[in-house]
């Protein structure tokens, strides 16, 4: 219950769900199981270690592993750690900073587009009270991850739900205001 954040992490054969509740910092990973033609999410295992001012916490591979991205709105501070398997629990690497970013991001998200993984950044509204997005791309730069120049990209405000998805092998956003009417934008080169 009152999960801040809920994102997938991409195990080979073994897909996972990592829970993290900002109010007391508890995070809990859990396995997606079979069920039928569907999934269920199955017993969740305690995660310890975490802060508890994380406000963004997504998952993404790169370069053949898997990080998560942890922002913190408070200081706009943004760090990447390694995820691993650990038995039924995660082993979470050092966190690595990756930069002083603005700090009114409302969601950020990973999602891969022409072979390369970029992060989608949201923010509500702007100044003009417009919605606003950047997509940018992961690199590495003197020996560690970084993000490259952001590309800027229109997005409609007061976004309940900005979540990347695939759908025929072509990159989609689906965009969800909380009015019953959802969204969906292809992310295509401009």
């Amino acid at each position: 219950r009152d999960w801040t954040t809920l994102t997938p992490l991409h195990f080979q054969n073994d897909p996972r769900l990592l829970f993290y509740r900002q109010k007391d910092g508890h995070a809990f990973v859990a396995p997606l199981l079979a069920n039928g033609p569907n999934l269920r999410v199955g017993d969740p295992t305690l995660v310890d270690g975490w802060e508890n001012d994380w406000t963004q916490i997504t998952s993404f591979e790169f370069l053949g592993t898997l990080y998560l991205l942890f922002y913190r709105q408070r200081d706009g501070q943004a760090y990447v750690a390694t995820v691993a398997q650990n038995g039924a629990s995660l082993m979470v690497g050092k966190p690595a900073f990756v930069g002083q970013w603005e700090k009114d991001w409302t969601q950020i998200k990973a999602l891969k587009f022409n072979g390369d993984t970029y992060i989608a950044l949201y923010r509500e509204k702007d100044l003009n009270g417009a919605g606003f997005g950047f997509l940018a791309r992961i690199i590495v730069r003197n020996g560690a991850i970084d993000i490259d120049t952001p590309i800027h990209t229109a997005l409609p405000a007061n976004l309940h739900t900005v979540e990347p998805f695939t759908h025929s092998a072509q990159p989609y956003l689906l965009l969800y205001r909380n009015d019953g009417v959802p969204l969906a934008a292809q992310v295509v080169a401009s």
